[in-house]
């Protein structure tokens, strides 16, 4: 989203005007606070090992999609292959849900 969002123009804002890179950004917004907190929240209550007494932490490193897949379809289907693992991921205020509300990418 954030690569959709520096490649839409931010010249063409009027007030009171649809602004396709004004939505981008409202539900990049709304996907940081729907999508990641639940994950890096999950994430931080695992235990880095099993005998460790540190948890494990997001490391917010850059994943590089397959160039000719919907990028939304892989994220997708990343998240269903967790969800027999971290059912809190679905529900109808999980990830997943959201996941499907976010533009085609």
């Amino acid at each position: 989203m954030i690569d959709t969002i520096y490649h839409t123009s931010s010249s063409t804002i009027q007030p009171l005007q649809h602004s396709e890179r004004y939505g981008l950004e409202r539900r990049f917004i709304a996907a940081m606070g729907g999508v990641l907190y639940p994950v890096a929240n999950l994430l931080v209550q695992q235990p880095a090992t099993p005998l460790a007494q540190q948890n494990a932490a997001p490391t917010f490193e850059f994943y590089r999609f397959e160039p000719n897949a919907s990028k939304k379809d892989q994220l997708i289907a990343m998240c269903d292959g967790l969800l027999g693992h971290y059912p809190s991921l679905g529900g109808d205020d999980g990830v997943r849900p959201l996941l499907n509300k976010l533009p085609p990418l």
